[in-house]
């Protein structure tokens, strides 16, 4: 069954995404520095910048999915959204292991802060789609009646 709708087709709102992430991804990056820093590790650090860049090429990667796909109704992103949002894991994920085996940073720290990278990109791109879809619905039920 597809998504059969008179709604307007919609290209998907990238910067509004990107606002929703930056932030809190963000704030993990400065707490993460200001531990390091209190603690007197640079390891700690060097493993969080090594966990942070690894994380935002899959953002990165997963972003490009979406701002690629063509315009469709809002309730036909959903399948396109978990591609992306798949596509961000799985490159995150490759590349962390990757840095993981030929950089060396301290293990425990490189992957606490990659796994707290990650949910909180998830985390963003969850409310902000919801939020997003909603919108729209709204918005076509208001311009039905």
């Amino acid at each position: 069954m597809g998504v059969e709708s008179t709604h307007a087709e919609v290209k998907f709102p990238l910067m509004g995404l990107v606002r929703w992430i930056v932030a809190p991804v963000l704030s993990v990056v400065l707490l993460a520095t200001v531990i390091g820093f209190v603690r007197g590790d640079m390891q700690f650090v060097q493993a969080g910048a090594l966990a942070f860049v690894t994380v935002f090429v899959g953002l990165v990667m997963g972003m490009m999915i979406l701002a690629q796909s063509p315009p469709r109704v809002p309730g036909a992103w959903a399948g396109v959204l978990l591609i992306s949002q798949g596509a961000r894991m799985i490159v995150s994920l490759s590349l962390g292991l990757v840095t993981y085996v030929l950089a060396e940073p301290d293990p425990m720290s490189f992957w606490l802060l990659f796994l707290a990278a990650s949910l909180v990109v998830l985390g963003g791109e969850v409310a902000f789609v919801m939020k997003w879809i909603r919108t729209a619905d709204t918005n076509a039920e208001r311009e039905e009646r």
